[in-house]
């Protein structure tokens, strides 16, 4: 990187974001390496000040420390606690900023395409300390941190799974052809199996989390719920291919799935999705993070967005 674009880095900084349902993403120059944290913040009972921010506090949670409650403020492919993860994204900006504190960086933020979910998490930006926000789309960040050359003409097809949101999309042309997200995901499979398990007169409270972590062990092999939810989202994804022309349509149909999120290396999930819907499957090797990755590659144009959006 030359002097100047240096310059203008320290002065003008430039911060990307990314949330799922367990980690805040966070990554600051287009070739450094994103930065992890738990999606959570550690609050006192006593008068609800955040005291703790992501991996400090999920160490709170995972040692049962007393006077204090961990909250989770992403879910569903939103911010669900506008209070903690403003905390949480201003405490990451912080880290992110390191010396050139006083100044207000812009974020890049991947968001889910509701107009309602954007509108939040920009909100929750600007007053963690963000001097401008632009969203870019899950999905399409998603597409480019695979590895996708989402200018070509030709139709790609990405399905996105993390544990309570999903999405598919078909994308080419620099632009969503058609897309279906959903909230719910592999959360209604442990509902589906704990309702299952359940037996005659048992009202102990279920440990989803427990579950979501035997799911990511184990597998989905030979599991009924599993097959239920990946039909369902094969039915939507045909119900996509419906909306699009006739050579978009034959594109999609004869390319690749790419199966990418937090949950994609489930083991047996990618070969679910194959023998269910008939077609190649392909899961890159850090299919849980493509979303920031996108976010980093398109980090560098942040500038040249901003400007033509105002």
């Amino acid at each position: 990187m030359g002097f100047g674009k240096k310059w203008n880095a320290f002065w003008s900084p430039s911060v990307a974001l990314a949330f799922d349902r367990e980690s805040l993403w966070s990554v600051n120059d287009p070739m450094a390496e994103p930065r992890r944290s738990a999606a959570c913040v550690a609050v006192r009972e006593k008068d609800r000040k955040v005291v703790l921010a992501g991996d400090e506090a999920a160490r709170v949670q995972a040692g049962g420390g007393t006077g204090v409650n961990v909250i989770q403020y992403s879910r569903r492919g939103t911010l669900i606690d506008y209070d903690a993860a403003e905390a949480a994204i201003r405490h990451e900006l912080r880290i992110q900023m390191g010396s050139r504190l006083r100044l207000t960086p812009r974020v890049l933020v991947a968001t889910s395409q509701g107009d309602t979910e954007k509108r939040v998490v920009k909100d929750a930006l600007i007053h963690a300390g963000a001097r401008d926000v632009i969203t870019i789309p899950r999905l399409m960040a998603a597409a480019i941190g695979t590895g996708l050359d989402v200018q070509q003409s030709k139709a790609e097809t990405l399905i996105y799974v993390d544990r309570d949101w999903c999405g598919v999309a078909v994308i080419g042309r620099a632009e969503i052809l058609a897309s279906w997200e959903s909230s719910g995901a592999l959360e209604q499979v442990l509902v589906e199996r704990a309702w299952r398990g359940r037996k005659a007169g048992d009202d102990a409270a279920v440990d989803f989390d427990a579950m979501y972590r035997r799911l990511m062990d184990r597998g989905v092999e030979m599991d009924p719920a599993c097959e239920a939810y990946v039909r369902g989202v094969w039915e939507q994804y045909r119900i996509l291919l419906g909306k699009l022309s006739a050579a978009d349509a034959k594109e999609a149909r004869a390319g690749q799935i790419h199966l990418v999120g937090p949950c994609a290396q489930i083991p047996g999930l990618k070969a679910l999705f194959a023998t269910i819907g008939g077609r190649a499957v392909v899961v890159p090797p850090r299919a849980e993070a493509v979303v920031i990755l996108g976010c980093r590659s398109v980090l560098s144009e942040i500038g040249w967005i901003l400007k033509s959006v105002k």
